[in-house]
């Protein structure tokens, strides 16, 4: 995958920050194993509890995940829900 095309993870993890800190909804991870070393770096820019399914989730539990999402932001396969 060409990094070009994904917004760096520090940016990323201002749009979560926000809805947390203004809608108080939960925040969870999706991803596939591509994005595992990302996520890591997650931590480091996002404080508040979170959700990291990133490569512990099916296809299917994916699609059930984001149909339940109040809110989805995406990074090409990185997948950021927010849900009450």
């Amino acid at each position: 995958m060409q990094r070009f095309r994904k917004w760096p993870i520090e940016k990323f993890a201002k749009i979560p920050e926000y809805i947390k800190k203004r809608y108080n909804l939960e925040i969870v991870l999706c991803g596939g194993l591509i994005d595992v070393e990302e996520t890591n770096g997650f931590d480091k820019f996002y404080e508040e509890k979170y959700f990291n399914l990133v490569e512990k989730t099916s296809l299917i539990e994916i699609i059930e995940i984001i149909h339940n999402a109040k809110i989805v932001v995406s990074n090409e396969t990185f997948v950021c829900c927010i849900r009450c």
